[in-house]
């Protein structure tokens, strides 16, 4: 038979135990909070037509710009992305509006491998660009 010491001893670690949780629990939610409703946090769609994208891109890096200006001209107009392994393309992931919003981006631009300037700025592949109506065609 387990003695009343025993028992007090259990319930007190059982009590420590859920305070330690709801603690942890009630310390994570303004976190969590913070997380989903970040201006960092990324809009889920491309709320811009791949027209739209392209002329943002070349309104910030015009084609020719040399590929070392790119990335310093881009984050000037809140533009961010990445280079490729080889530095052929760079693709550009997310803009910043000047509200403080940041979309999606899925375009890519496309670099000569002798001039090193910017040739060209496409869709993403997979991107759809355009969508038919059903029945309309």
């Amino acid at each position: 038979m387990r003695s009343s010491f025993d028992l007090d001893l259990c319930r007190g670690r059982l009590v420590a135990n859920a305070a330690v949780f709801a603690l942890l629990a009630i310390a994570t939610l303004p976190g969590c909070n913070r997380t989903l409703h970040s201006d960092d946090f990324l809009q889920p769609e491309v709320p811009l037509s791949f027209e739209e994208q392209q002329k943002l891109i070349l309104d910030a890096v015009p084609l020719g710009t040399p590929r070392e200006d790119v990335t310093a001209k881009l984050g000037k107009a809140g533009i961010e992305g990445e280079f490729s392994q080889g530095r052929s393309l760079f693709y550009a992931e997310s803009w910043r509006r000047k509200d403080g919003k940041r979309l999606i981006l899925e375009v890519d631009l496309l670099f000569d491998g002798e001039t090193r300037t910017l040739f060209e700025v496409k869709p993403r592949s997979g991107f759809i660009t355009h969508v038919e109506p059903a029945g309309a065609g």
